[in-house]
């Protein structure tokens, strides 16, 4: 009788279809009863095979797919820093602005070295101030975003100050990460 008073709109009968949950309460169905014990893999995510085109599409695929620290940093690799100035040449918004740079920070934190990740962390993170309303979007930035962009250009640097590797295998000088670093400035 509950369940006809409130019936549920159709997005939640799609998604209900796909977990296999029966109404709120989960029923006999629940995605945790058939996943325990076997891994399906027609139910988890397929990784995106082409860039997005829109700030929406990129948003959708950073959700849906960007659970983890390695898999944020992939799909930012992905996208490339053309594709990001692409997608978001008229505006990014704040909150996305700060999970990228926190993913970027996280990154960082994970790995002590290694000039790919450095390549990829120093391409992105110059590439966001070329995205529409940048300037405005760092007069927003809250003091954990700030932080954490704090700790991208700060590992930058220190990689980029480590004789015989800046210019052999990096494509960034310390001259170039404090450049970029002004540009987070208020």
């Amino acid at each position: 009788m509950e369940s006809l008073s409130k019936p549920e709109k159709g997005w939640q009968q799609k998604s209900n279809l796909v977990t296999g949950k029966v109404g709120k309460s989960g029923g006999k169905f629940s995605g945790k009863r058939r996943l325990k014990g076997q891994k399906d893999a027609s139910l988890l995510p397929a990784l995106p095979s082409e860039p997005p085109k829109t700030p929406m599409a990129f948003e959708r695929d950073w959700r849906r797919h960007c659970g983890s620290e390695e898999a944020k940093l992939w799909y930012l690799h992905f996208c490339g820093p053309a594709g990001l100035r692409q997608i978001f040449k008229t505006e990014m918004d704040v909150a996305l602005l700060g999970q990228v740079v926190k993913a970027l920070a996280d990154a960082t934190q994970a790995d002590a070295a290694g000039a790919r990740l450095a390549a990829i962390v120093f391409n992105t993170i110059t590439a966001l101030p070329d995205t529409g309303r940048f300037r405005l979007n760092v007069q927003f930035m809250d003091a954990v975003d700030r932080s954490n962009a704090d700790v991208c250009f700060t590992w930058l640097r220190a990689a980029a100050a480590v004789p015989g590797v800046s210019g052999a295998l990096l494509p960034f000088t310390v001259e170039s990460v404090d450049a970029a670093r002004a540009k987070f400035a208020r």
